[in-house]
């Protein structure tokens, strides 16, 4: 781009200025031009002269083609950033326009609201990893916003590690909560739950590097366990495990984030749900607000 700009300043500036014997190489020399257009399309860019000192009737016209790779201006109408707007191809508008992107890498802790005191859970023992994007679609909006729709994980654990009470798959299924096996020295226990996300999110940015975005996330449970351990009587580490847990299928969450360069940003995401399907009454019910960093756009 830089070549075509610097041809179209040599030409203005020798249809204006231009004196005396002109170069071997010059392409287009003119004195005293009345008129000077320069004009881009996504063949390439045209010079236009009319009218010169001599001959007010005087047209004049280069044009250079881009190359393949060559940068084009973009149009600031927000009709061309659609796929199906006028005037380049659909190939060529997608791959301005749009992209394909990973990351998202989010690294933070989580709080059971609203979850039973007898619980026991920890927000400061409790953590979520989550790579909101693994692969997503993104398209630009406007000049400084975008909007993206993907595909992600997430890792959550809610856990006790001060040994008051202890996760519990009772006789018909369901996660409830008791207290440990009498005569032990309990070391913790743990719900964990990974989700399968498709965030669709918002992006504005405010100035370089800092920005700010906001959106939803659509999950599916793939996997929920619960794991407690102990040390028994007899000094002997028991560790008890169930995988096959009634939890919530699909559950939805609220998030946004704050970007303060391009590497670095926190985040705060909310699930209005409960993960444990609690309409019985039998097991414990709680939202969840996990927060902390978010790096890796």
């Amino acid at each position: 781009m830089k070549k075509y700009i610097a041809l179209s300043l040599f030409v203005i500036v020798s249809a204006i200025m231009a004196t005396g014997q002109t170069p071997g190489d010059t392409i287009l020399s003119v004195r005293n031009a009345n008129t000077v257009i320069v004009s881009e399309g996504p063949q390439g860019i045209k010079v236009t002269v009319k009218g010169n000192e001599a001959d007010p009737e005087y047209v004049s016209t280069f044009e250079e083609k881009y190359q393949s790779g060559d940068a084009i201006v973009k149009s600031k109408q927000w009709i061309n950033y659609l796929p199906w707007g006028k005037g380049n191809s659909w190939e060529e508008k997608f791959f301005k326009h749009d992209d394909i992107t990973v990351g998202g890498l989010c690294v933070g802790f989580v709080k059971g609201l609203d979850a039973p005191a007898g619980l026991g859970l920890e927000m400061g023992k409790s953590f979520e990893i989550s790579l909101l994007n693994m692969l997503a679609w993104r398209h630009r909006l406007s000049r400084r916003s975008y909007l993206s729709v993907g595909f992600g994980m997430d890792w959550r654990t809610y856990r006790n590690s001060k040994g008051t009470a202890q996760f519990v798959l009772n006789d018909e299924g369901k996660v409830t909560y008791g207290q440990f096996p009498d005569g032990v020295r309990a070391e913790g226990s743990q719900l964990k739950i990974v989700r399968a996300g498709f965030p669709v999110m918002w992006e504005q940015y405010l100035w370089k590097g800092f920005s700010v975005s906001a959106g939803v996330v659509l999950n599916m449970t793939t996997h929920a366990s619960i794991k407690s351990k102990w040390v028994n009587e007899a000094g002997n580490k028991v560790e008890q495990y169930n995988g096959d847990l009634n939890t919530r299928f699909f559950t939805v969450d609220v998030i946004g984030m704050v970007r303060f360069c391009p590497w670095l940003g926190v985040y705060a995401r909310w699930t209005p749900q409960s993960a444990l399907r609690s309409a019985s009454g039998v097991s414990p019910s709680f939202s969840t607000l996990s927060t902390g960093l978010v790096t890796l756009f």
